[in-house]
């Protein structure tokens, strides 16, 4: 999100402040104690530091419109990219007898043999995120002074019909469309067009609205 007045602070979320991390309670006579002693220990597992990573971050983003100063403002989330942690009403959907695993595709655990896993996991994720998502474009709108310019996208497709070995078993339009919405405060989208892909976004943003003149990059897609 970038704010359209100048200047050149910028802020990221995406992650909390660096806490200290353990996976399991040390052993031995004394480290028991130590390990009590340990000021705000982070033991949730990594299923519930996704969880609270999102939604702190979607908690967080609308904030921005109070901020006086300009900002360019990135974003990352992962969801609805596995692991699936969130069903359509934001529950706990967890699966914490699997491993934490990002992977996709062909790589998703279990997805060889229960395809429907992914697609209830991806629908109902995807649910839920873009209503929160609807939520903060919202907030982020009606709070800020100076209109924003915003930029929602996505980085690739759904991996239902993935396969990272194979280009013949990959279903190629599947995996490199990508959401790509803009909101330009002057209402002139005459720059966008329906072909364009992620290399050219911020070329025709700052063409558009910071009087750029950046040349628009051949929009290609490569596996």
């Amino acid at each position: 999100m970038v704010r359209q007045d100048g200047g050149s602070s910028s802020q990221f979320y995406g992650a909390q402040p660096l806490q200290p991390t353990q996976t399991r309670a040390p052993t031995g006579e004394h480290l028991p104690i130590l390990w009590a002693l340990l000021p705000e220990a982070d033991r949730r597992d990594l299923f519930t530091k996704a969880r609270d990573r999102t939604l702190f971050l979607l908690d967080q983003l609308p904030q921005i419109a109070a901020d006086p100063q300009p900002t360019l403002t990135l974003a990352h989330i992962v969801c609805p990219h596995p692991p699936f942690i969130f069903g359509a009403d934001g529950e706990d959907i967890s699966h914490r007898d699997d491993l934490y695993y990002l992977g996709d595709g062909n790589k998703f655990q279990g997805m060889a043999l229960k395809p429907e896993v992914h697609v209830r996991g991806y629908r109902g994720q995807a649910v839920y995120i873009t209503r929160r998502i609807e939520e903060v474009i919202d907030q982020v709108l009606a709070r800020s002074k100076v209109p924003p310019i915003l930029i929602l996208q996505s980085d690739h497709g759904s991996g239902l019909r993935l396969n990272m070995q194979s280009k013949e078993k990959t279903d190629l339009r599947e995996r490199m469309i990508i959401l790509n919405a803009y909101y330009f405060p002057n209402r002139d989208y005459q720059g966008l067009y329906q072909e364009i892909t992620a290399v050219n976004s911020f070329r025709v943003v700052l063409n558009t609205l910071f009087g750029a003149r950046f040349e628009i990059l051949p929009d290609r897609s490569n596996y």
